[in-house]
């Protein structure tokens, strides 16, 4: 749970049982003979028989005897048979395979288990056996036996593959009679399968009332899909927020595409157990991209969010999920946006005043009915993939344009005008922003003028002179925004913000119009002004 956060509180573990726990005894005390060794096992390498060998070799003469029961495998005969040959001179007993009515009379005659494995176990029967009788248990640090052992209380842990320490472990187990008796009580209480079956009982009768209430929820079935590079700087709180999310789906995955991140992305996304999808930075496009996760999903609903963007609330995902499953010709339903603490007043401004964000312009887009349609087709086309719920099959169906920019907006125009309509669903609620500086600032708008004018065939009509005004009256308005926002003083706001809301919207129309005469641009230049465009290094940005 504290590697895979998200599974904390769904994790329950049932102690499978023994069919016959062994009688426990009263500690035996070596009173001057030898310490009685017992090693149980496949003898095959990875069990590290030969290890143990090796180690008693380094006890003093006479301190220990070795009783070894295992079953022979032809494959590690000549091995096995070498360990016979090279330990022939000391006190070991081969003992073969043994029955299960011997085990008690097994376990009453040894003083100390030892479990030297190479590797990781499985849940290991005979340490819990030998436990259960009372005996000290010496095992290496890998994975099974030492995740129910605690090293110094029930058992000393060696380093796996490790003559050294296993012989130093031995030997005070040999000179150390009050650390034996201190690992050898108290005697471990183990369940018997009974109570192991009765235990898995009440768990799948938990599992299937849940499953019938989710059947009787009748809920849809969500892939939430990301694409992602570099993202670290939101990722988790992103994912944290999607796994709080409350209401009648399921959530089956959360699906990452990936296309070359340097930092930390794959890490938070494998830790918050999310399936990641690996692409080379070249092969990255905003359309293709998606288009790839839309296929690799799971889910009958494909629910696109940004990675910079996290979920409000608890109830952002099923306030999508309602409007898509109540209207079977809506093609997709989209978030409002909020900004974050630290969007600066420009761009907190934008969000605030942009009509459908503020109702002032209808929820749902549609091309059926609509008089704004024949004037300009592209206002209608509202919608974005920082956050956004698809039907996936529609997807599958219509998927979305290949292009550098806006492949959402595209893609909408697409299906209102096969009849289908996108909702903005202004309940479900993303927290989602930028702190752009004013060279990205330029970059994003050239990049969008870039791809308006490809696509559409539309280009922003205005001077540079123009624009540099413009610009200072956006300036004077984000300021008056600001003020009356935090009901701070103007003048105040002005000295703090107006040389960079200024520099922000320069930004903004010089991009737009760099952007739009693109094709006068030297290509080399034209590629350096872009986000997206650049071989081998476009970006997940949103």
């Amino acid at each position: 749970e504290a590697e895979l956060p998200f599974l904390e509180g769904r994790i329950e573990i049932v102690e499978p049982g023994l069919a016959r726990p062994p009688a426990p005894r009263a500690f035996v005390p070596r009173v001057g003979g030898p310490l009685r060794l017992l090693f149980a096992g496949t003898l095959l390498p990875h069990k590290g028989l030969d290890l143990l060998l090796s180690a008693v070799e380094r006890l003093p003469p006479g301190s220990f005897e070795l009783s070894v029961y295992g079953e022979e495998v032809s494959s590690g005969r000549e091995w096995l048979e070498a360990l016979r040959q090279g330990s022939s001179s000391l006190p070991v007993r081969w003992c073969g395979m043994f029955a299960a009515g011997e085990l008690e009379d097994i376990l009453g005659q040894a003083d100390v288990l030892v479990a030297p494995s190479r590797c990781d176990e499985s849940w290991s029967r005979t340490v819990r056996e030998a436990r259960a009788a009372g005996l000290a248990v010496v095992a290496t640090t890998t994975g099974g036996p030492a995740d129910w052992l605690e090293d110094g209380v029930d058992a000393l842990l060696v380093e796996p593959d490790s003559v050294a320490s296993l012989a130093e472990a031995l030997a005070r187990l040999v000179e150390e009679e009050p650390l034996r008796k201190a690992l050898s009580s108290p005697i471990a209480e183990i369940p018997d399968v009974a109570a192991a079956v009765s235990s898995l009982e009440r768990i799948f009768a938990q599992v299937l009332e849940a499953s019938c209430a989710g059947e009787q929820k009748s809920g849809p079935r969500v892939t939430i899909a990301y694409v992602t590079k570099n993202a670290a700087p939101w990722l988790e709180e992103s994912l944290a927020s999607v796994r709080a999310q409350k209401g009648s789906f399921e959530l089956l995955e959360i699906l990452a595409v990936d296309s070359g991140s340097t930092d930390t992305t794959k890490e938070i996304l494998v830790r918050q157990g999310a399936r990641v999808v690996e692409i080379a930075p070249e092969e990255f496009g905003h359309g293709r991209t998606r288009n790839l996760a839309a296929r690799e999903a799971r889910g009958d609903v494909v629910v696109f969010l940004t990675q910079d963007a996290s979920p409000a609330d608890q109830n952002w995902l099923s306030r999508l999920l309602r409007v898509l499953e109540g209207d079977p010709l809506c093609a997709a339903a989209w978030s409002r946006h909020v900004p974050r603490s630290d969007c600066h007043p420009m761009e907190w401004r934008i969000l605030d005043e942009y009509p459908p964000f503020r109702g002032q312009s209808p929820e749902i887009q549609s091309a059926r009915g609509n008089p704004g349609w024949a004037v300009d087709p592209d206002a209608q086309c509202c919608l974005s993939n920082n956050a956004a719920a698809y039907r996936r099959e529609l997807l599958l169906r219509v998927p979305f344009p290949e292009v550098a920019f806006a492949e959402d907006r595209l893609w909408a125009r697409q299906v209102l005008e096969a009849g289908w309509h996108t909702v903005l669903v202004r309940d479900s609620v993303i927290r989602h922003s930028h702190a752009y500086s004013p060279w990205r600032n330029l970059r994003r708008h050239f990049d969008h003028a870039w791809a308006l004018a490809e696509q559409t065939g539309k280009r922003d009509e205005f001077t540079l002179f123009a624009g540099w005004w413009a610009s200072v009256r956006e300036a004077r308005k984000d300021v008056r925004f600001w003020a009356a926002h935090t009901g701070a003083d103007s003048r105040l706001v002005a000295l703090r913000w107006g040389v960079p809301a200024l520099f922000y919207h320069l930004g903004a129309f010089s991009g737009r119009w760099l952007g739009a005469h693109v094709r006068w641009l030297p290509r080399g230049l034209a590629e350096r002004l872009s986000l997206h465009r650049v071989a081998g290094s476009m970006e997940a940005d949103s």
